[in-house]
């Protein structure tokens, strides 16, 4: 009996000790999980927030018959182009002429949708309108008349870019400005190609009295030799072609680092077509010569 009274003490004494050990190790278990969570909640480096953080919201896709057409923007050198490339075409081209800084191109407040007749404020450029001839690519008159509109803010740059080449003994000469609506409709009937011609579904720079079309005359009233004569929609045109001599290669750089200098930007394809920087500033009109005072 003394045997077994002895075992039965072991017995309860071992399973005593296997409780003591597992209610320390469930005990420093619970101690570790708290001590850990009060780190969590007092250490600024961990930052984890109060509350969950849920997934982002899918947005639904927009209804197209709700959407309007971005405004279009223009840029430093442009592409695509035509005589009137639309802004959305816009894209870099490479460098601008040398010795033109972008700080120094002037910022003219816009004045949206005033046209004025460039020899009202200067007399002194030479005024070619090919469209208000047969003298063109369509060889049909498209204008009724022959007459040069601007928007103030272009006209005005353009002016300031007339008075640098005076002063090397140079006048602009304008192939084209402001273009009516009806006339760009008659072009790109006769062109139907948007790398020289806009679609006039699309709009034009031209419309917007932002763009124009120029040469170079000397004291003479002659034509500085250039890679082109106007609306020549060959590579020859572009304004990185050189196959031509470097005395026309010079002239259109000169061209172009003017008028780059005075806020206008150039276009790939036709080394004579220059855009206001700012034309998205200004709205498409459609406004008829007969209708100008």
């Amino acid at each position: 009996m003394g045997a077994k009274r002895t075992s039965r003490i072991a017995r309860s004494r071992a399973l005593t000790v296997i409780l003591a050990v597992l209610l320390s190790v469930g005990l420093l278990g619970g101690c570790g999980v708290r001590n850990k969570g009060n780190e969590l909640a007092s250490n600024p480096e961990i930052g984890v927030p109060s509350t969950p953080v849920s997934s982002p919201a899918v947005l639904p896709a927009p209804d197209s018959s709700q959407t309007s057409p971005s405004t279009p923007v223009s840029s430093s050198v442009i592409s695509g182009t035509t005589p009137s490339a639309t802004p959305s075409q816009i894209e870099p081209a490479g460098p601008v002429p040398s010795g033109v800084s972008p700080g120094s191109r002037p910022e003219v407040a816009p004045d949206p949708g005033e046209l004025v007749e460039l020899t009202d404020l200067d007399d002194s450029f030479v005024i070619d309108m090919r469209y208000a001839t047969e003298d063109n690519f369509t060889g049909q008159k498209i204008y009724s008349q022959a007459r040069c509109f601007l928007v103030r803010g272009t006209a005005e740059k353009l002016i300031a870019a007339n008075r640098e080449f005076a002063q090397m003994g140079y006048r602009l000469k304008i192939w084209d400005a402001y273009r009516p609506p009806s006339a760009q409709r008659a072009l790109w009937e006769a062109v139907p190609d948007p790398n020289y011609v806009a679609n006039p579904e699309k709009g034009s720079i031209h419309t917007r009295g932002a763009a124009v079309d120029v040469t170079l005359v000397d004291a003479e009233g002659n034509e500085l030799p250039m890679p082109t004569g106007f609306d020549d929609f060959s590579e020859k045109a572009a304004i990185d072609y050189d196959g031509c001599t470097e005395e026309q290669a010079r002239n259109r750089e000169l061209l172009a680092e003017v008028m780059v200098r005075h806020g206008f930007d150039r276009v790939k394809t036709e080394w004579w077509h220059f855009v206001d920087s700012q034309a998205s500033s200004y709205p498409m009109l459609d406004i008829e010569f007969e209708d100008m005072e």
